[in-house]
This record gives C-alpha cells, structure tokens and sequence, in this order.
C-alpha cells in the first residue's frame, strides 16, 4: 500500500496538480491604439503536455482584439 501511495503521490498528472497548472496559466487584458486585446500567457511546458493529452490545441497567443470601448461621462 506504502509504495502504491508514493506512486500516485510522485505523479504530476493527478487532478489536483493539473488544476494547479491550469490556474497559473493566465488571460490577460490590455488597450492599444484604441483596440481591446485579450491574449494568453506563454504556457508552460507542464500547461501544454495538459492540453496535449486532453486533445485541446494551445492557443494562439492573442485570443481575441476588439475595439475599445471608451467610457463616456454622464451629462
């Protein structure tokens, strides 16, 4: 039983541990030039192999651009 443990312990792909890769891996939001970009951090080699085995291709870096919307004051 001992050593079943220490198997499962020293595997990096238990739930948890997956779920704590996926959570460092970030979106993140930024304006330029009038244009709204949301683009993904670079993965690690850990996020990938994740991804990877559950068939979901890494994505591109940027996500998604979109105009930016400007925040008007009320008159």
């Amino acid at each position: 039983r001992s050593k079943a443990l220490a198997e499962l312990e020293s595997r990096w792909y238990t739930g948890e541990a997956i779920v704590r890769e996926l959570r460092r891996w970030k979106a993140v939001r930024a304006t330029f030039l009038d244009k709204e970009f949301v683009s993904v951090t670079k993965a690690k080699d850990s996020v990938k192999a994740i991804l990877t085995s559950l068939g979901i291709p890494t994505p591109n870096k940027t996500l998604s651009v979109t105009k930016a919307q400007h925040m008007t004051s009320a008159e």
